[in-house]
């Protein structure tokens, strides 16, 4: 398998300012701040590791 899938939900903030505080000189400050939560990561791993979970455990490998 080369990839797996995920669910995810993000909330968060952020504020930018930007001013030009004299001729030819402007200032940006950012500030962020985010939360993000992952469930039901990599389903179809879980799967896979069930399907052959007996195989490896009769044979020890």
């Amino acid at each position: 398998m080369q990839g797996y899938t995920q669910d995810s939900e993000s909330c968060g903030l952020e504020l930018e300012v930007v001013g030009c505080i004299v001729d030819r000189c402007s200032v940006s400050v950012n500030y962020c701040k985010n939360q993000t939560m992952r469930t039901n990561i990599a389903p179809e791993y879980r799967v896979y590791l069930d399907t052959h979970k007996a195989t490896w455990k009769r044979y020890g490998t």
